[in-house]
């Protein structure tokens, strides 16, 4: 078992993660060239690409102060899973299960129901053409948001740092997953959405009718959805739309100085 830690410890790296996730992102976009879902013109990428790296630079910063805080729940005792002694892979279980509950479906949902929070979200959802560069195309704040929400869940539940890092690494890897162009077998994508978040499942949560927007928010399982009666699968996908319906949903994707600024309303 300690082996085992020892690996998962590694995988959870914040460089290593990077590593993996730049990994998945250039094999999903070769199939997105060779299978792609929709015609892509890519004129969103530099916008997207911009967005992507200050996810990533705040996803450094932001690691040191996730550390300070579970160690500092460490020592204090903090957590409802340090005093249940469930063993490592119940508890890394329970961890991931909650944090996508709590970290991504939670904290999606509210983006949605708060109008602050949502001219925040909207800078995601202005995409037009959804592919595996959309994924992390968020306003600064969002990041800031949600990571706050996992870390938050984390010390709830009294996690070492590593069961974090792994999350996250599943966090961001299904998040790539989910957004990507990709076509695949009908009969997969039905199999794997009863448990997974699958890209036919969360094109929907990018369609421009409000009602279909305001479905699929869960990130790794689809479970949320179904308990919570936010699921949505009765959506004909080669007639949907992305983006928003108002004057800054334009083709080429938009600049990064007009996304940020949906966020402000102007």
């Amino acid at each position: 078992m300690l082996e085992v830690v020892a690996v998962l410890s590694y995988l959870s790296n914040a460089s290593f993660r990077v590593l993996i996730l730049v990994a998945g992102f250039a094999l999903l976009l070769l199939l997105e060239s060779g299978f792609p879902f929709r015609k892509n013109k890519r004129k969103h990428l530099f916008a997207n690409i911009v967005l992507t790296l200050s996810v990533v630079v705040l996803n450094f910063m932001f690691s040191g102060v996730a550390v300070f805080v579970l160690e500092w729940g460490i020592s204090n005792d903090i957590g409802v899973m340090r005093h249940l002694n469930l063993g490592t892979p119940a508890t890394l279980l329970i961890a991931i299960l909650f944090l996508d509950f709590f970290g991504a479906y939670v904290s999606h949902v509210i983006l949605h129901k708060v109008s602050v929070l949502w001219r925040v979200h909207s800078v995601h959802h202005s995409d037009t053409m959804i592919d595996v560069t959309s994924a992390l195309r968020q306003h600064p704040f969002e990041t800031l948001y949600r990571m706050s929400f996992v870390v938050l869940g984390a010390l709830f539940l009294g996690i070492p740092f590593w069961m974090l890092g792994l999350y996250m690494l599943l966090l961001v890897g299904n998040g790539q997953l989910e957004h990507a162009n990709i076509s695949y077998p009908e009969k997969l994508e039905r199999l794997l959405r009863q448990v997974f978040v699958t890209p036919d499942f969360h094109k929907v949560h990018h369609s421009t009718n409000a009602d279909e927007s305001n479905s699929n928010f869960g990130n790794i399982f689809t479970i949320w959805d179904r308990l919570f009666g936010t699921y949505e699968s009765n959506c004909e996908l080669k007639d949907l739309r992305y983006g928003l319906n108002d004057s800054c949903d334009d083709e080429d994707g938009g600049s990064v100085k007009d996304l940020l600024l949906l966020s402000t309303g102007e």
